[in-house]
């Protein structure tokens, strides 16, 4: 059973980092064609194909583990069930995500202070517990990012974000 397990947990995360890798490639072959201003010192393609690149490595490594995974179990047939206290998680962040995208859209905060909070409710959300330990972390992570957001788009990139409400 629990070679079953293993082989579906893998086959699973294999699908899906194939179809962030075929997105990050897409991002990668696209992000060349984009004309950035000419007061900008390092362009507009620096960072999404450094990032697209850092993910399809990561990616890579990932999907050899679980290639090598899926090749060496063997699994047994059991028929799959949908668990829906699983999925609720799921469409949960997918209406926080909308939720944010459309505060970001509608200028309701700053970027500044959606991510943190964004952030936290994400780790609240997967972690699946409330528990003292997962709000400060959360909370932490969420700052933190938020600033360094901040500070890569004011200083490194040049562009001012909409901080006042």
């Amino acid at each position: 059973m629990k070679a079953l397990n293993a082989s579906m947990k893998a086959g699973r995360a294999l699908g899906v980092e194939l179809i962030i890798l075929l997105f990050c490639v897409g991002i990668l072959q696209e992000v060349g064609k984009t004309k950035g201003p000419t007061f900008d010192s390092i362009g507009p393609d620096v960072i999404p194909q450094t990032l697209a690149i850092l993910v399809i490595l990561l990616l890579s490594v990932q999907i050899i583990f679980n290639v090598v995974e899926l090749l060496s179990s063997r699994p047994e047939v059991k028929e799959a069930g949908l668990d829906k206290n699983k999925l609720k998680p799921f469409v949960f962040f997918i209406v926080v995500t909308g939720t944010f995208l459309l505060a970001l859209r509608l200028w309701l905060a700053p970027l500044v202070i959606l991510t943190p909070i964004f952030i936290l409710v994400a780790t609240l959300i997967f972690a699946n517990n409330l528990k003292k330990k997962t709000i400060i972390t959360g909370s932490a992570i969420g700052v933190a990012i938020g600033l360094v957001q901040y500070i890569i788009f004011t200083n490194f990139i040049n562009v001012d974000l909409f901080v006042t409400f």
